[in-house]
């Protein structure tokens, strides 16, 4: 009886390793010409004014998904470029847990947006080169192009969108 419990404990283990190992082998990144790339939406209004009356407006960044590969998960990543220097934003993966408070069924979206405060934006415009911003003067008008590139891991295969040119004023 032993025998036949250790040989079936045996036969599910291997059963559960084949599983496993059959999963991973769908999980692979298209090759470079099949991927589907990122699209940036154009957003409503690309002149504006930050002040301290307005730092709470958001501004939002919306794009069309990318596709690496069914299974495959990645990031976005959003930059500001200003002449020659080009800055990191924000990430966000490219999925997200959300619940239905109806059914309290979890499920995962797809996340095509992010948002940035004029708050956000000012900081990385007036702050100094040296400490991580572009160093804009205020009452200054700066043209900043938004990219969103989308990457498998930190080194892997990267698309990134067109970008968009922002003109912003950060009024004192």
């Amino acid at each position: 009886m032993k025998l036949i419990k250790y040989f079936s404990l045996i036969v599910a283990a291997a059963f559960c390793l084949s599983a496993c190992e059959t999963d991973l082998e769908k999980i692979q990144t298209l090759p470079a010409d099949e991927v589907v790339a990122p699209v940036l939406h154009a957003i409503e209004n690309t002149e504006f004014e930050i002040t301290s009356k307005n730092a709470a407006t958001k501004v939002v960044f919306e794009w069309d998904k990318a596709y690496f590969g069914e299974g495959v998960l990645f990031s976005y990543y959003l930059y500001f470029t200003y002449g020659e220097t080009e800055l990191f934003v924000n990430s966000t993966p490219n999925m997200t847990e959300v619940e239905d408070k109806d059914t309290d069924k979890k499920y995962m979206v797809d996340v095509t947006s992010m948002e940035l405060t004029y708050s956000q934006i000012k900081k990385l415009m007036t702050t100094a080169p040296e400490k991580g911003g572009f160093g804009i003067a205020e009452n200054t008008p700066a043209e900043i192009k938004a990219h969103i590139v989308a990457r498998v891991g930190a080194t892997g295969k990267e698309f990134a969108t067109d970008a968009i040119t922002l003109t912003i004023t950060v009024v004192k």
